[in-house]
Parts: structure tokens; C-alpha cells; sequence
């Protein structure tokens, strides 16, 4: 069967899966029985926040493939989950979301200095 923390990820717990993914001791690479790791799955079904939560985390699989043998950009493409390309290093998406992150923070930190 599928592990706890897969269970939390299809059954859309998220604060469950979070914890479980948080604390450590999770093989957060594990595929179920359709042969598709929690990464892969987290697109299959666009949740984008525990999607977001895996590509954060060291040590998960972005070099996974799905049962067709789709890469995880491939099947995000496919999907038109584009909320996701963001998130996922060594896309354009993820680079200019990176770009747009900085500037925020340097208009911040302009507009905190204008107060003085």
C-alpha cells in the first residue's frame, strides 16, 4: 500500500503531509504501486503547495519519471500546470521567479531606507 505520507499527499492532507515531510524519517522518494513518486503524483493531481514543499526539500528525485516515462517538466508541461515551473530548478520559469524574488527584495529594502 501507499505510505503515510503518499496517503496525505492523494487524500489532499496538508498539514499531515507537511508535518511528515518536515520531520525527517520519510523516504520521500518512494513510488506507489502505479510506479509514480510523491513528486510525480503532487503534479498528477496540481498541488502546487505540497509540490513546492518536495522541490524544497534536499535529497527528493526531481530526476524522477512517471510511468510513461515523462521527466517531471515534461509532465508539467503537459498537464499546463505552469504554477509549477516556477518552482522547479533549471527552468526558465524557476529563473525568472528567482530574478523577480530579488528585485522585490531590493525595492524593499530601497523603500526601507527612504523612511530614514
Amino acid at each position: 500500500g501507499d505510505t503515510a505520507v503518499m496517503w496525505a499527499l492523494k487524500d489532499n492532507k496538508k498539514q499531515t503531509f507537511e508535518y511528515l515531510v518536515n520531520t525527517g524519517g520519510v523516504d520521500l522518494n518512494k513510488v506507489d504501486k502505479a510506479g509514480d513518486s510523491l513528486v510525480i503524483v503532487a503534479v498528477k493531481q496540481d498541488k502546487a503547495d505540497m509540490f513546492r514543499l518536495l522541490v524544497e526539500r534536499d535529497g527528493v528525485n526531481l530526476d524522477t519519471r512517471d510511468s510513461r516515462g515523462q521527466t517531471v517538466e515534461q509532465l508539467i508541461r503537459e498537464m499546463g500546470r505552469k504554477e509549477m515551473l516556477k518552482y522547479l530548478p533549471g527552468t526558465i520559469e524557476h529563473q525568472v521567479e528567482v530574478m523577480a524574488e530579488r528585485l522585490r527584495n531590493m525595492i524593499g529594502r530601497a523603500q526601507m531606507f527612504e523612511n530614514f
